[in-house]
């Protein structure tokens, strides 16, 4: 019934409509993953301070380590070769399976199995990301790409502020359990809080299975010839990694892996780490509505600008990027205590005190 629906829109409206749905998915896969990545680091130092001997003062620091460099070594050799034999949105399953086994682990949480769940977590970051993209070619050509990424993605960045409600909820329930003068996580309230987590990604694994993967002509994936092998994949991926043009793009993709880091961890640990915002049960929707104002605003710009304005993701946007971020790390410095990225802390900052 579905199938006989999708054969009847035009390509302008099924792109739009999967767009939208895999954008929706995308909203609940993030959700959970920015909610926990806001708390991470707090949650195991809190479990540490009751238990030194369960977990690492900051193994949320290292998990991270964990995810990011298995995140690299799925996004070269394990998912690429997975997408040659299974339809991009089997794939993003794939994803939202990989992340109920690590939420799941929080209920039976040390170090050991944290870390190696936190190996499943990279993978899951790996297969989002080419799942995903992968996705956005099969009924995308390449003057609609922008438009339906533009759309997607800006409904999935609304999940950063669904995120810091959450949050924020967990914040006021607990506001008066506690006698720290810092955000402290029960062993209770970290059950439940990644109970949740898992069963929103169970609901994304039904979701994602239940996307649309009708063939579009003239779509992106069309054009891509699939390796016989294997093998033939690898040369190919290698061969692409030391192209030149790749090579020149290095320092970009460094600097993206920092940055991201940088906005989904160090910085709310920060908050939760330092007195004067740390029970300030608000400080998690700021963070998220300015996040998802900037994301779908920007989102809005590129969708009605990209048709009219040529390579605007190139030179322009870039450009715009770097005046932004330059003036983001200038504040975050000026305001941040400088140990509240590790542990709790009561010193001033730089220049302007947070309040």
């Amino acid at each position: 019934m579905l199938s006989t629906l999708y054969g009847k829109l035009s390509s302008h409206n099924y792109g739009t409509l999967c767009a939208l749905m895999v954008g929706f998915v995308n909203l609940l896969v993030f959700l959970s993953y920015s909610a926990h990545v806001f708390t991470v680091e707090s949650v195991l130092h809190s479990v540490h301070e009751r238990e030194p001997d369960r977990v690492g003062p900051h193994d949320g620091y290292y998990g991270m380590a964990v995810s990011n460099a298995f995140y690299m070594l799925s996004s070269i050799l394990i998912v690429p070769s997975l997408s040659n034999y299974f339809r991009c949105k089997w794939v993003l399953v794939l994803c939202s399976l990989s992340f109920i086994i690590y939420y799941i682990s929080f209920q039976y949480l040390n170090r050991y199995l944290y870390f190696i769940c936190c190996s499943f977590f990279g993978f899951s970051l790996s297969a989002f990301n080419i799942g995903y993209s992968g996705y956005l070619t099969e009924f995308s050509t390449n003057d609609s790409l922008p438009r339906s990424q533009a759309l997607s993605w800006g409904l999935t960045n609304v999940s950063v502020f669904v995120a810091g409600v959450v949050n924020f909820l967990m914040a006021s329930a607990n506001s008066g359990v506690s006698s720290s003068k810092y955000r402290q996580y029960s062993e209770g309230e970290i059950r439940v809080f990644f109970g949740i987590e898992a069963a929103i990604a169970i609901a994304s694994v039904i979701l994602y299975a239940m996307l649309p993967n009708k063939e579009v002509e003239g779509s992106i994936s069309h054009s891509h010839v699939k390796p016989d092998s294997v093998k033939e994949q690898i040369v190919e991926m290698v061969s692409v990694l030391v192209d030149r043009r790749v090579l020149i793009l290095i320092p970009f993709y460094l600097y993206i892996g920092l940055f991201f880091s940088f906005w989904v961890t160090i910085v709310p640990t920060t908050f939760q780490f330092t007195m004067a915002l740390s029970k300030n049960v608000y400080v998690p929707i700021y963070y998220g509505a300015a996040f998802t104002a900037g994301s779908v605003t920007t989102s809005g710009v590129i969708m009605a600008l990209s048709s009219r304005i040529h390579n605007l993701c190139c030179k322009p946007l870039m450009i715009f990027t770097l005046l932004l971020h330059l003036s983001i790390f200038a504040l975050t410095i000026a305001s941040t205590p400088e140990w509240s990225t590790v542990r709790p802390t009561d010193e001033p900052a730089l220049l302007i005190q947070p309040s």
